[in-house]
């Protein structure tokens, strides 16, 4: 097994949290940083860091997550940001809350958000296996309905992560052909 077909087989084993996973109990900022970038931050980011609390209270302040009561973050918060910051390296932070304010208002918060992780662990998988044996792949995680929104935005997240994968970790003297 190569260098990428290893990260391929360890990106399709992500896991998100579901709605009824996600703590009941309110979190400061500090509990809420852990908890998010413990899932965000596995295969999908290189980053030590893919959310701040500066970058937390920016969508607070441009009204794409709801303010904290008593500087506590509920469970929909924790949904919002973990939302948010996969969808932030793909698309603007505009498109991320008219996404988010569509979705919410077809499906309510919790079907939106487990339709959000079902999809991404699917996309994960489907394209991950895509790469490493395309002959056994049929791409039916698009299901050109009322999601496709949320499917492609998806769907370019995931190929982002694998395009910038394969930049860093690929010698440039494999891709030179003369």
């Amino acid at each position: 097994m190569n260098d990428l077909e290893a990260w391929l087989n360890q990106l399709s084993d992500l896991q998100l949290p579901r709605w009824d996973q996600l703590p009941t109990l309110d979190l400061y900022m500090d509990q809420v940083l852990e908890y998010v970038n413990t899932f965000v931050q596995t295969s999908l980011s290189e980053d030590s860091k893919v959310v701040t609390a500066a970058m937390i209270n920016n969508y607070v302040k441009q009204k794409l997550l709801p303010a904290p009561h008593k500087k506590k973050y509920s469970r929909s918060h924790l949904a919002y940001i973990i939302v948010i910051s996969v969808l932030k390296e793909v698309l603007a932070l505009q498109d991320i809350e008219k996404g988010i304010r569509m979705q919410k208002s077809r499906y309510g918060t919790e079907q939106a958000f487990n339709h959000f992780v079902d999809q991404l662990e699917l996309t994960v998988k489907v394209l991950s296996q895509a790469i490493v044996d395309p002959t056994t792949v049929q791409l039916n995680i698009l299901s050109f309905e009322d999601n496709l929104t949320v499917e492609m935005a998806l769907v370019s997240y995931v190929s982002q992560k694998i395009t910038l994968y394969l930049l860093h970790h690929t010698d440039a003297s494999e891709e030179e052909h003369d």
